[in-house]
């Protein structure tokens, strides 16, 4: 994945299946350079899952204040455009998910058709220990990238979990 422009994205949704995405966020990034970062906030059109929003704690009142000025649209399916214009804007390579297999079943078919060119990766079992810290801080950060060092993956993998871990890191 060395010199090639990688996509790494997470959705938060409404449930597992026929459900809404509440949220995705996102970086861009070329090795270790983060290129842009976002995380974009939708509502359900459907009842909100009390059960999905226990775990992510995305509910009506949460996304409405998430949202405050927001001029892209209210719903994901309906904000579809956007995602297709970033991956063309990028020239992106790589789509890079922590879920893979839950992820992109809520993209649009257009979107998996525009992509099929792309190499996917999932990540969730690579960076699981990762994944469940919901600070990386700076005492952490080198537990955290030394754990990183162990894993039997190749470097690039390697490189992109340090972007995303790089990307949580300025967020704080």
């Amino acid at each position: 994945m060395k010199n090639k422009i990688n996509f790494i994205f997470d959705t938060e949704t409404n449930g597992f299946a026929n459900c809404s995405v509440l949220s995705i966020s996102y970086i861009i990034c070329k090795n270790d350079n983060i290129l842009h970062k976002d995380t974009r906030y939708y509502f359900a059109k459907e009842p909100y899952n009390y059960h999905a929003c226990k775990v992510h704690g995305l509910d009506e009142d949460t996304i409405k204040d998430k949202r405050d000025n927001c001029s892209y649209p209210l719903y994901f399916m309906d904000d579809k455009n956007w995602l297709i214009d970033i991956l063309n804007k990028y020239n992106v390579n790589n789509i890079v998910a922590h879920n893979l297999s839950f992820d992109v079943k809520f993209l649009p078919q257009e979107i998996k058709n525009k992509i099929k060119k792309n190499i996917f990766w999932c990540l969730k079992k690579i960076c699981q220990p990762i994944m469940q810290m919901s600070v990386v801080k700076e005492d952490t950060k080198e537990k955290v990238l030394k754990y990183i060092s162990t894993l039997n993956s190749n470097l690039e993998i390697k490189k992109v979990i340090k972007c995303i871990l790089m990307s949580s890191k300025t967020e704080n």
